[in-house]
């Protein structure tokens, strides 16, 4: 790419997002949404709506009519969450002299450009892998002897424990959609080691299809060596999230755009400055990531807590480099290892049924006209 004659700047910053896009792993499975929602809103926080949960009620068959049927209050719970970010940014002078040494190939330094801000965007995630509340922890004994055990029952211990954490997410009632898991480089190697490992084919060229390990258990496992020894971390494509946005164009810079293409932003500035005889060019991103909290107000509309915890992942680990942890277990610090938890008695099955309630008669003017034109003559009178 050269920078030389007419220079479209949206064009040089899709591109920028698109070698953004092939540089990344873990942004790539996350859900991304734009900054634009934190606009008005002090401390960058944001909002998530808990849908509100209604009992059913019966009206017998044949009944006399001596009640009418009974109304009920729907509302809904609004979670919050915190996000900090920062703005990842590459900045280069492009000399007169490296112009003509590169022969104008402006291409390879924005592909390093991209290289530095694509890092930046990749922390981000992973800082939120690494500090999410895990609920449930399993923790996968790989002893030859214990593998041996394992084959003499036609089972394996990496494929029982991948089916576990899928089925503590289900239990979590968690609407998981698509299943990923970030590996470690020792963990990585043990699953390409296991015979049971369905190898992914249809690999790309791509950082992320050159980092996928295979599908096991139904669950595609994409290697990333930042992930903690020996551990691996089993998630829903909805359980983090990767915010980004960008600076509007500044009006006096000569070539400036600001593009945002599936979930990614970017902004690129180039100008000129004539005392030193170069080019200047900057690529820059705003950047920050949570993870998905849910309420305990979803197992049922009655419950009376404010506690939220992270069910939509599941944290796995070789033995000795996790412990394991399950709701009420009281080994750990999250909301959900309370005994007396929601969680807990969601895990263990001890969350009572959605009570009917009391409920509100259903105002019938004609069966009561004078209860209505009572009602009417009070409302006049205020």
């Amino acid at each position: 790419m050269s920078i030389e004659g007419n220079v479209d700047p949206g064009a040089v910053a899709r591109t920028g997002i698109e070698l953004l896009q092939d540089k990344v792993v873990a942004s790539r499975l996350m859900r991304r949404e734009a900054i634009e929602r934190f606009r008005g809103k002090p401390g960058r926080t944001f909002e998530t709506t808990v849908p509100g949960v209604l009992p059913v009620r019966e009206y017998k068959w044949n009944n006399d009519r001596s009640e009418p049927i009974k109304t009920d209050s729907y509302s809904e719970t609004i979670v919050t969450g915190t996000v900090g970010w920062e703005r990842l940014y590459s900045a280069i002078d492009w000399t007169d002299e490296q112009a003509f040494e590169f022969d104008g190939a402006f291409g390879r330094a924005m592909d390093a450009q991209m290289d530095a801000v694509a890092r930046g965007a990749e922390k981000y995630a992973l800082d939120a892998f690494g500090n999410a509340p895990y609920e449930r922890v399993i923790s996968i004994d790989n002893t030859p002897a214990n593998i041996k055990t394992e084959a003499e029952q036609g089972r394996d211990p990496f494929f029982n424990a991948i089916v576990d954490a899928k089925s503590a997410i289900s239990k979590f009632r968690v609407p998981y959609t698509s299943l990923y898991a970030l590996a470690s480089n020792e963990f990585a190697d043990e699953l390409e080691k296991n015979h049971k490992l369905t190898r992914d084919q249809g690999r790309g060229d791509d950082a992320l299809s050159r980092a996928t390990v295979g599908t096991f258990a139904g669950v595609t496992f994409v290697r990333d060596n930042t992930v903690p020894a020996g551990q691996a971390i089993l998630f829903d494509s909805s359980a983090f999230v990767l915010f980004t946005g960008a600076s509007p164009a500044p009006r006096s810079a000569p070539f400036a755009a600001s593009v945002a293409h599936e979930g990614w932003a970017l902004r690129w500035i180039m100008d000129y400055s004539s005392g030193y005889l170069e080019d200047r060019s900057v690529f820059e991103t705003l950047a920050g990531s949570t993870h998905t909290a849910d309420h305990a107000r979803q197992y049922a509309h009655w419950i009376d807590s404010d506690d939220t915890y992270f069910v939509r992942g599941v944290k796995l680990g070789l033995q000795d480099s996790v412990t394991e942890r399950k709701p009420g277990d009281n080994t750990a610090t999250t909301p959900g290892s309370e005994p007396d938890s929601v969680l807990a008695k969601v895990w263990n099955n001890t969350v009572d049924e959605i009570g009917v309630g009391v409920g509100t008669p259903w105002p019938d003017f004609l069966r009561h006209p004078e209860g209505a034109a009572g009602e009417g003559d009070d409302s006049g009178e205020g």
